[in-house]
């Protein structure tokens, strides 16, 4: 997947303004692509994503689980269904959390213990958790895409949601407001095949911030060892 542009405006320091361009250009690019997905092609690609999360480490031994509510398969845009994966973790006892809006361009991570009673439709096109208990921390927090790379660099859906999530200060026992979050141990993209872009080619701001691991049915890539490294061909593919 790749605008007409790619990351021109970093490359040459067009500015800001020219970033969110291209960045736009992304999002343009992936919900057409949505719209050609056949739900049933993400509802398979879902399973084996998730198959493959519950064999990481950090899926193994995590405790505190931080997760998006995904749109239904047809839905614009595709991505990884995640409530198969929600209610598995139930099963075994974790604890889940999911966004629940606060403002318009800030949300906070909300303990939900039942995907029927503890989540609704919210303002913003996407279910959120109804409850109000945060997490003391969290292990493992699944970050929503619209394309990523190897190094982990994303481009969400351009709010900024998650992005300013990330910038909170951490909440502890000396610190607590509204604006605060849980320490955040990993983050992860679950992807689409589709939604995987060439290595450092997506355009990023100053505040955006990168993954440590993505998972799609056919890799998982280390981004932290990608960008200490380099260069794509020395990937480590965790669970090829």
């Amino acid at each position: 997947m790749k605008p007409g542009r790619s990351n021109l405006a970093e490359k040459s320091g067009e500015g800001l303004a020219a970033i969110k361009k291209a960045k736009q250009e992304y999002r343009i690019i992936w919900d057409n692509k949505s719209k050609t997905i056949n739900p049933e092609y993400i509802i398979s690609k879902s399973r084996a994503v998730e198959k493959k999360a519950f064999r990481l480490s950090e899926f193994k031994k995590g405790i505190s689980f931080f997760i998006y509510l995904s749109k239904k398969p047809g839905e614009i845009p595709s991505e990884i269904q995640t409530y198969s994966i929600i209610e598995q973790l139930l099963r075994e006892g974790k604890t889940v959390s999911a966004p629940r809006m606060i403002k318009k361009d800030a949300m906070e991570a909300c303990i939900i213990k039942n995907l029927k009673a503890d989540i609704a439709p919210g303002n913003f096109g996407f279910y959120e958790a109804t409850t109000s208990k945060n997490p003391d921390s969290i292990d493992v927090c699944i970050v929503p895409v619209r394309a990523v790379d190897s190094t982990g660099a994303r481009i969400g859906s351009g709010r900024g949601v998650y992005d300013r999530f990330f910038a909170m200060p951490e909440y502890n026992s000396a610190f607590f407001d509204e604006f605060a979050r849980p320490h955040i141990k990993t983050t992860i993209a679950l992807v689409l095949d589709e939604m995987l872009v060439k290595y450092r080619d997506l355009p990023q701001e100053p505040t955006d911030k990168k993954i440590d691991l993505i998972v799609s049915s056919s890799m998982t890539i280390d981004c932290k060892y990608c960008r200490e490294h380099g260069e794509p061909s020395r990937l480590r593919l965790l669970n090829p």
